[in-house]
């Protein structure tokens, strides 16, 4: 009766940590996906890689792996600014061509400032640009019904020619203008109250 009721003790202890291990082993188990993915990233004061570390926990969580079946890396598989340390730095440019990527994932175009990237401050301190980011969009225009097909510009063999493509920009917004605008009645309460002694009412109550 003893050894009956410890198979099952040890039965139950097995199957505890299976089900607590599950996440661990369940990953294992599940198939790799391969996915070329182009990561654009202009924002990258350090080597914290915030703005697409995120998504490259996300592609090794679910593992998507290069067609290479190497796993993603942040500080690896992204173009845009690189940063060195002591204030060394890089641009890694984009690829000469698009046909190997499956699709581009674009973090962050806003750039790099050198109160961030020079004296790591990060409280929002305006200063000059270290690595411009994005100044405006391109647009082409490529349409394909069957064996027609119709660009904008017109396609120089099988690419449409960036320079040649229509710039759309837009004007800064980033330093917003105000103007200020007293209501009527802000006089009427500064009259009232300037011939208040509001500490010595308060010191008599």
């Amino acid at each position: 009766m003893e050894k009956r009721a410890f198979r099952w003790l040890y039965v139950y202890i097995v199957l505890a940590v299976l089900l607590l291990s599950a996440p661990y082993w369940l990953w294992w188990l599940k198939p790799e996906t391969k996915l070329e993915l182009l990561i654009v990233d202009d924002t990258v004061p350090d080597r914290s890689y915030r703005e697409h570390q995120g998504l490259v926990w996300l592609l090794r969580a679910q593992k998507y792996v290069h067609r290479n079946g190497e796993a993603y890396d942040a500080a690896r598989d992204y173009v845009g600014f690189v940063p060195k340390g002591g204030g060394a730095y890089e641009v890694r440019p984009f690829p000469n061509t698009m046909d190997r990527y499956d699709a581009v994932y674009v973090a962050d175009t806003y750039g790099v400032y050198e109160e961030e990237f020079v004296r790591q401050r990060t409280d929002g301190a305006r200063s000059a640009k270290v690595h411009g980011g994005l100044d405006g969009i391109r647009l082409g225009v490529y349409v394909a019904d069957g064996e027609r097909s119709f660009s904008f510009p017109a396609l120089e063999g099988n690419v449409l020619p960036a320079r040649q493509f229509y710039t759309y920009t837009w004007p800064t917004w980033e330093t917003p203008r105000y103007h200020e605008r007293l209501k009527p009645s802000y006089e009427a309460m500064k009259a009232a109250f300037s011939g208040a002694d509001i500490a010595k009412q308060q010191g008599n109550e």
